[in-house]
């Protein structure tokens, strides 16, 4: 069955990575692992980033990184990880009870999915 219509779905997320910018771990071993797996993922040809039963309509993302320099000011705590907006305009190319999109080492703070008529 088709789906005709529009969903609209927003995120907001935050990562924060180590020394080396690594999400995954502190050791060097780990930002050469992860390395390797994201090369070979990206190498794969055809490899869909979205799932076959929805259509990609408008893809825009925002990121605000935090890294420490002279003159800028932020918590602390921001040091080294980033927030960010995403907004993913799409077409159900049939009924659909989920939809998985990859997010590796994201932390997903809200997602909002609407309708054509813009009803969540």
């Amino acid at each position: 069955m088709l789906l005709v219509a529009f969903l609209l779905a927003y995120a907001g997320f935050a990562a924060s990575f180590n020394d080396f910018g690594s999400p995954l771990g502190t050791s060097k071993t780990d930002l050469k692992v992860e390395r390797a797996f994201n090369a070979q993922l990206a190498a794969i040809p055809g490899k869909p980033r979205i799932p076959h039963t929805v259509q990609a309509l408008q893809y825009n993302i925002s990121v605000h990184p935090y890294f420490p320099a002279p003159g800028v000011s932020y918590p602390d705590e921001k040091n080294f990880t980033f927030d960010g907006h995403l907004r993913f305009h799409f077409k159900a190319l049939q009924k659909l009870d989920f939809i998985q999109l990859d997010a590796q080492n994201i932390d997903l703070d809200y997602i909002n999915i609407f309708d054509s008529s813009g009803l969540r």
